[in-house]
């Protein structure tokens, strides 16, 4: 019973990085049809304010299981949740691009997978 828990304490989890990851993808979208390019003037991801402070407040939270990250050029970007090891999700990395391509990467035992994974197989969402 204790490993099909920790299965699903583990699934809640990469679904909501994979709900944060979407929220960024489509901030990021807003702004390239509000500017005609993903980045800021700061050369930054071009993501709306409510965005930045969310990535910020869930990158500060301490019970945070993953953190996020946006990186880019004037026409590509790439965000990426980082698994925290401290909450169980080291080795954990999902990322989403301007082309809407999704990745996974897990710890040993996880298949990598071209979209965002929910179990060990590489089954995605």
């Amino acid at each position: 019973a204790l490993p099909s828990y920790t299965q699903q304490i583990t699934r809640g989890k990469l679904m909501e990085a994979q709900s944060k990851l979407s929220d960024l993808r489509s901030q990021q979208e807003r702004f390239f049809m509000d500017n005609r390019t993903y980045l800021a003037t700061t050369g930054d991801c071009g993501i709306d304010g409510p965005a930045i402070v969310a990535t910020s407040t869930m990158n500060g939270d301490a019970s945070a299981a993953f953190d996020l990250s946006c990186s880019g050029t004037a026409t590509t970007y790439i965000i990426t949740a980082t698994g925290r090891a401290s909450k169980g999700m080291g080795g954990f990395v999902l990322t989403v691009n301007q082309t809407n391509a999704k990745s996974s990467a897990g710890p040993t035992g996880w298949t990598s997978a071209s979209c965002w994974f929910v179990r060990k197989n590489g089954e995605c969402s």
